[in-house]
């Protein structure tokens, strides 16, 4: 019981050292980072009065976007790991 609890972590660990290699990969590429930060900025200039909190050079949403992604893909990398152990 405890050595399958202890590979269910292992395989979750794994799996979230992969997704975050593979979402590492889809973010650094230049035209997916080019097309958010035009999109922010465009935000960022509408006037909008809590636009600055998209600025791609400072704001917070950059920052959200980024913590959100590292988040969900370690999250959904260990919910992978645990249900392939567990055969379901």
């Amino acid at each position: 019981m405890v050595s399958m609890n202890l590979d269910n972590k292992i395989l979750g660990v794994v799996f979230a050292i992969l997704a975050v290699v593979i979402v590492l990969l889809i973010v650094g590429q230049s035209s997916m980072v080019t097309l958010i930060n035009n999109a922010l900025s465009g935000i960022c200039n509408s006037g909008w009065p809590l636009a600055a909190l998209f600025n791609p050079d400072g704001g917070i949403v950059p920052l959200l976007i980024v913590v959100g992604l590292l988040v969900a893909s370690i999250g959904g990398a260990l919910a992978i790991g645990k249900s392939m152990n567990s055969g379901k």
